[in-house]
């Protein structure tokens, strides 16, 4: 029997005719390993970065959240002038935005 990864829910066998019928439960088109619900849960646990504008995942957030922070650090070690309470200039935004894209961070 095969189970969805995050929730548990029966996708299939026997006991997955019943969350079928009843909650129209079953495996994601994306992801046969998870079900529906799971699958449209995960769509919207997302979230902008600030710095490189992409979409995040929150199981991916703390990494992406670290990585910002060095890139903090990097920008404050390059220009000390910079105390980070501030928004940086344009072409020093740009800068680190076109290096985090580069490095896909």
């Amino acid at each position: 029997m095969l189970k969805c990864k995050q929730c548990g829910v029966p996708l299939r066998g026997f006991l997955s005719k019943i969350p079928r019928v009843i909650f129209n439960v079953h495996p994601s088109k994306n992801d046969p390993a998870v079900c529906n619900k799971c699958q449209e849960k995960n769509k919207e646990r997302k979230y902008k970065c600030h710095i490189c504008g992409r979409m995040i995942h929150e199981e991916h957030s703390i990494e992406h959240v670290k990585a910002e922070e060095y890139l903090t650090g990097l920008i404050k070690k390059d220009r000390q002038h910079w105390q980070g309470k501030e928004p940086t200039d344009e072409q020093c935004y740009e800068y680190y935005r076109e290096l985090i894209r580069k490095t896909e961070i």
